[in-house]
């Protein structure tokens, strides 16, 4: 990312008196801009250091027994700062470095010049990191994944932060780059017929649909992407089968510290809704049998008491186990309940909770019904496990990079099913599953902006426990 890799340094010094002059060229560029340093009038034959400060950004989710959790938050941040480079100025107190500007979140940051040894500032300047977008490729046949890669988005600003791609004037959905450090990165289809169509990459903080009036608003700053890609003739090029689309199961080794207390853990630590799950158990009560429970969480959004959703848990009896002369036990199980997201699993004598551990169940999509329909038909979209909480129980549709709305888990426990219509010119045509965000504790804030609200998230893998799949299917005259 620079000349030399950027490493922490212990602290920022807190206080320090400016001398002389810290200037940068140019002072303002995307990611992998080399910028130059010049200093002067600076304490001659000093050994200094050039910092970068930047901050670290995740979501903010409840926690719950180490869970992600129900409730939506918003974002936190934290103060993060770097090294660049050491540096040392001359018997005049002057300076000539330069560096390459990493990837890292948009908008100002600040370069220290610092004393490492007295534990003071010296001087500083400005930065700013602007967005970039690229797009490759820039032709290709139906179907071809188009990557739309954005660096410099600032998560901690209300506008720069939040662009939205559109395809032919159809809205696609939102990137985001909160957990991904300033970029993200999409990839949808080409769709349409054969010749030229515009992506665009705007922003997208305001409501459901981009402000189309920029240029003359306080933030005229912020840029606007185009691209043209060229569609050509050809065979398609579709998605895997959707059962090669799941997110991959990452096993668990038996934990290695437990101190004698009872302990159960499952084989995997994700697994898609309707699969075998293998659970252990030790520390346990030899000789006994125990029941074993699964917990579902229960609720209904569509409600008077919707600014203030609540949730209960509802235990189904997974089945009983005995242990052996040790405490422990092994069994095997598929769960019979669809409901995605962290799912309890608990160990009980008696009506005693004994030991609990969680497993998190991941969305199961279906196959489509059929491989054609004709225009007009009804088609429904099927997945299970689907979760309950604020950033896992809807999921947004997007036809031929076209939002065309989302479906909530809660309603069937775990279950959706959406329904629309085949449409389009006949051919192939593009279905692709998105995760969103439902909304936040706190309502009232979900008008503002960012509007971050039941909406696609292109680059899914920033939201925590995101899905996405896709779907290719033809659509044919009556």
């Amino acid at each position: 990312m620079t000349q030399q890799t950027m490493a922490r340094p212990v602290q920022l010094p807190r206080s320090g008196v400016f001398v002389g002059q810290l200037n940068l060229t140019p002072d303002h560029g995307s990611v992998s801009t080399r910028v130059a340093v010049a200093g002067k009038d600076l304490p001659p034959n000093a050994r200094l250091q050039l910092i970068w400060e930047s901050y670290d950004a995740r979501w903010a989710i409840e926690q719950r027994d180490g869970q992600d959790w129900n409730e939506f938050n918003g974002i936190n941040f934290n103060q993060r700062i770097e090294l660049i480079t050491a540096v040392e100025t001359d018997d005049q107190g002057s300076l000539h470095t330069s560096f390459v500007v990493p990837e890292d979140y948009g908008g100002v940051h600040d370069v220290y010049l610092i004393d490492p040894h007295q534990d003071q500032k010296v001087n500083k300047a400005g930065f700013r990191l602007d967005p970039n977008v690229t797009l490759t490729p820039q032709s290709g046949p139906l179907g071809a994944p188009l990557t739309v890669t954005m660096t410099g988005l600032n998560a901690a600003h209300p506008m720069e932060g939040w662009y939205r791609i559109w395809y032919d004037n159809v809205q696609a959905g939102l990137l985001t780059a909160v957990s991904t450090r300033g970029t993200a990165q999409a990839i949808i289809p080409a769709v349409g017929r054969a010749g030229k169509h515009l992506i665009e990459v705007k922003t997208g903080a305001m409501g459901q649909a981009s402000f189309l009036q920029v240029d003359v608003s306080p933030f005229a700053y912020l840029p606007l992407f185009k691209f043209e890609f060229a569609l050509t003739a050809g065979p398609p090029l579709l998605p895997a089968p959707i059962e090669e689309q799941l997110q991959p199961e990452n096993p668990v080794s038996e934990p290695d510290s437990a101190l004698g207390r009872p302990l159960l853990w499952t084989d995997y630590t994700n697994v898609p809704a309707r699969s075998a799950l293998g659970l252990s158990g030790r520390g346990l009560p030899p000789d006994t049998t125990l029941e074993l429970f699964w917990v579902d969480m229960e609720s209904n959004d569509v409600n008077e008491d919707f600014f203030n959703t609540r949730y209960s848990g509802r235990r189904s009896a997974i089945g009983q186990v005995r242990t052996d002369e040790h405490g422990r036990f092994s069994y095997r199980f598929v769960p019979e309940s669809l409901q995605g997201g962290a799912r309890a699993i608990e160990a009980q004598l008696d009506g005693r909770l004994l030991a609990k551990t969680y497993v998190r169940m991941t969305p199961w999509p279906y196959r489509l019904a059929r491989k054609s329909y004709a225009i007009g038909d009804p088609m429904e979209l099927e997945i299970d496990g689907v979760g309950w909480t604020e950033t896992e129980k809807i999921l947004c549709l997007v036809y031929d990079n076209s939002y065309i709305g989302y479906v909530c888990g809660n309603d069937l426990m775990g279950k959706v099913v959406a329904k629309f219509s085949a449409t389009g010119a006949p051919g192939w045509h593009f279905l692709q599953v998105y995760p969103a965000i439902y909304k936040k504790k706190d309502y009232a804030d979900a008008f503002e902006t960012p509007f971050l609200y039941r909406l696609p998230l292109l680059n899914w893998q920033d939201l925590p426990h995101g899905f996405h799949c896709n779907y290719a299917f033809q659509v044919t005259e009556k």
